[in-house]
């Protein structure tokens, strides 16, 4: 399949919040009525990921296919750390997630000190690509917030 990664615009918002909506159930440790909505308004919902999208202290890219469809997304705070990696449910395993990665590493090392590492919650889930991209977490570090099991992580600049 033909994909292309490139800057996510304000107007690719409400399709980033659905497509992360579809999966919500892959890395919560709770059942989707017991998470607080607040969290969901303030981090995942259409305006929340378009503040982001519009915030100079983000870098956000999407993987479209050929006709636009948005496929994954990846996310940065101040080029340091992953605020948002997904890749929708029906392209899982085809290593998307790890091209959004290469894409946006040279960006990371080239904007960011190396001096400190760079970091990511990763969902339970996602722990194993985290992992595979060459972030250390202790699982005895396994947190859960809003309903959310996460482990925070990092990895050296220099890798």
């Amino acid at each position: 399949m033909y994909t292309q990664i490139v800057p996510a615009c304000s107007e690719h918002a409400s399709d980033i919040s659905t497509m992360i909506h579809d999966m919500l159930e892959l890395f919560l440790a709770e059942s989707p009525e017991q998470v607080q909505a607040s969290f969901f308004e303030r981090y995942l919902s259409t305006d929340a990921i378009r503040t982001y999208l519009l915030d100079k202290h983000h870098d956000y890219y999407v993987m479209q296919a050929e006709q636009g469809e948005i496929i994954g997304v990846i996310g940065l705070h101040e080029a340091r750390h992953v605020r948002h990696l997904f890749v929708a449910r029906n392209h899982h395993g085809k290593g998307y997630a790890r091209q959004l990665w290469a894409h946006v590493l040279p960006l990371m090392k080239a904007r960011a000190s190396l001096e400190k590492p760079f970091t990511v919650n990763a969902s339970v889930y996602a722990i194993p690509a985290y992992r595979a991209f060459g972030f250390v977490g202790r699982d005895e570090d396994l947190c859960c917030e809003h309903g959310i099991r996460y482990l925070p992580m990092s990895r050296p600049a220099t890798l």
